[in-house]
């Protein structure tokens, strides 16, 4: 569907690891929140430049649509959470309205996506969110970009009002009354992280040490409870406690706990707690260029 007009999806086994990241929906996904938080606080620098400032905002409402087009709820649920966050922190408080009519210019451009054509969607957003932009930067007084930015929200409304079929019946909607309905995805991962639980806890060896790389998918067969096929644990911790034992989990925390405690609060911090509240739940290091991207957030 949508997913294949990006160039994303879910693997197949020919895929490779690196070259294929943006071919893996929830991967692609947390890239864009990542994007977007960065792009956000840059939004908030009360030094940049209009014009800077009018790139970032585009930027930001492409990397959204993306991310919504993605339909992965672990990642729209931290992307709106981390924004929030971000947004109670910024000392630019007057532009949190605005961040916010953002996100929803960029979920109604999503929706349409379903019923029109992709390119022409997400090109004509990209266009009428910079004329936007345009005319909010245009305004010096703060409480006229406030009076541009609720009419802006009031049309999208009542746009979303009017075409309330084409909303509830969209793809995100769908994807998460179907998660509410049906918790097969949920108890899938959780036999995933039990028959894990279960290799582990199968000899002391394999407790301390773990059963090395690969382990799960090569041992997972033998303590499976249900009928599944898996390559991953779909949790970064529990699959390096799989391979490296409690030797190999206690020290990747250990290093994480010790990098957070003396990183500063500042966007990357937010950043690196996001993407390994998402590894936590989702495939994750199995990607070299999320290694890639793990150790800039460690770095800064």
């Amino acid at each position: 569907g949508m997913l294949s007009s990006i160039g994303s999806g879910y693997l197949d086994d020919n895929a490779g690891k690196l070259s294929s990241v943006l071919q893996y929906a929830n991967i692609l996904g947390i890239l864009c929140t990542i994007s977007i938080l960065y792009l956000i606080s840059k939004l908030f620098d009360k030094n940049g430049n209009k014009t800077k400032k009018i790139i970032i905002a585009t930027l930001i409402q492409f990397f959204t649509i993306i991310m919504f087009l993605t339909q992965s709820k672990m990642v729209m649920l931290l992307t709106i959470i981390s924004t929030i966050i971000l947004c109670l922190k910024s000392k630019n408080k007057k532009e949190i309205i605005y961040n916010f009519v953002n996100i929803f210019l960029a979920f109604i451009a999503s929706v349409l996506c379903a019923k029109l054509n992709i390119i022409l969607v997400v090109t004509t957003s990209l266009v009428v969110f910079t004329v936007y932009n345009l005319l909010r930067n245009r305004v010096e007084i703060e409480k006229k970009k406030i009076i541009i930015d609720v009419v802006v929200l009031s049309i999208v409304l009542i746009f979303s009002i009017v075409n309330f079929s084409l909303v509830i019946n969209s793809p995100m909607f769908n994807r998460i009354v179907d998660y509410f309905n049906n918790f097969d995805s949920t108890d899938l991962r959780l036999t995933y992280y039990i028959d894990a639980l279960k290799i582990v806890t199968k000899s002391i060896p394999n407790f301390i040490f773990g059963i090395g790389g690969n382990g799960f998918r090569t041992a997972y067969e033998t303590v499976q409870s249900t009928e599944y096929i898996s390559l991953e644990v779909h949790s970064f911790f529990i699959q390096v406690l799989v391979e490296s034992g409690v030797l190999g989990l206690v020290s990747i925390i250990a290093v994480i706990a010790y990098i957070l405690k003396k990183s500063e609060n500042n966007i990357y911090k937010l950043m690196l707690i996001t993407l390994l509240i998402f590894s936590a739940f989702d495939v994750f290091l199995t990607y070299t260029f999320m290694l890639f991207v793990l150790a800039i957030l460690f770095s800064t």
